[in-house]
């Protein structure tokens, strides 16, 4: 199986947004994955059109991304001092906070990178090992990224860990399409019922760093003590109360 390595070769430019990922049959049967990357414009888009948690300016770019315990109107965002949609860096926190047509700092590109199975293989640059319980049982999952977009503008930033595989780690900006720190796994096995994609469509997103996948860490909302903005941060995936399969809703997020 090949690698994703030429996911990892980075951006093409500012503009740059990664739609999804092909797989292309070779000689022998086998299949290598080969990233599929595109430039779009956010010139020319009316003001006003900003959807809930969105700014204009990244109407059509954007996406909404909220827990089903606080729902639609508390959106995730970069804690950026004076929500103008500038000065995001690495290691900025992001935390959930009330949605507004106003705030460049919540918006968000949620893109599609591959199918887990595209980064199953045994070559040392492989994200996971091809004998891994993900590669073998959660293979078709889709994989995301969500890049910081204030105002529609790649900033090259997406909402990942610094450390992965530790329960407790606030989710913070990091490059985007360096590793598996910023790429996140919709379980789908632990959503509501429906696909992960599209609004009020909610599922755990697993984080792409961990290593320990029978137990995954998946994104969580932090709701001890700080309810105006609540910090989002990977924590053990818990089942809801009386359930087989359904994680709690403090862990499902939609976008």
């Amino acid at each position: 199986m090949g690698s994703m390595r030429p996911y990892l070769a980075g951006y093409l430019g500012p503009a740059a947004v990664l739609l999804a990922a092909a797989v292309v049959a070779i000689g022998d049967g086998s299949a290598q994955a080969v990233s599929v990357r595109t430039t779009v414009s956010h010139a020319g888009r009316a003001p006003g059109t900003g959807a809930a948690g969105n700014s204009a300016d990244c109407a059509v770019s954007c996406q909404r991304v909220y827990s089903q315990r606080l729902g639609a109107g508390i959106t995730m965002s970069a804690d950026v001092p004076g929500n103008a949609g500038i000065g995001g860096n690495v290691g900025t926190q992001v935390s959930l906070h009330k949605a507004s047509g106003n705030w460049p700092d919540g918006d968000f590109t949620v893109t599609p990178v591959a199918q887990v199975f595209q980064f199953c293989g045994f070559d040392s640059h492989d994200f996971y090992s091809a004998y891994s319980y993900l590669c073998h049982k959660d293979a078709a999952l889709w994989v995301y990224e969500a890049q910081w977009s204030p105002l529609g503008n790649d900033s090259g930033l997406c909402a990942g860990v610094a450390v992965g595989g530790r329960a407790g780690e606030k989710v913070t900006l990091q490059p985007c399409g360096t590793d598996a720190r910023t790429l996140w796994i919709a379980d789908q096995g632990h959503g509501t019922g429906a696909a992960c994609a599209g609004p009020g469509n909610f599922c755990p997103w697993i984080s792409g760093a961990d290593s320990h996948f029978r137990h995954p860490l998946v994104l969580t909302v932090d709701d001890r003590g700080q309810p105006a903005a609540p910090p989002l941060l990977i924590g053990t995936e818990q089942l809801a109360p009386g359930s087989r399969h359904r994680a709690e809703n403090l862990q499902q997020f939609a976008h």
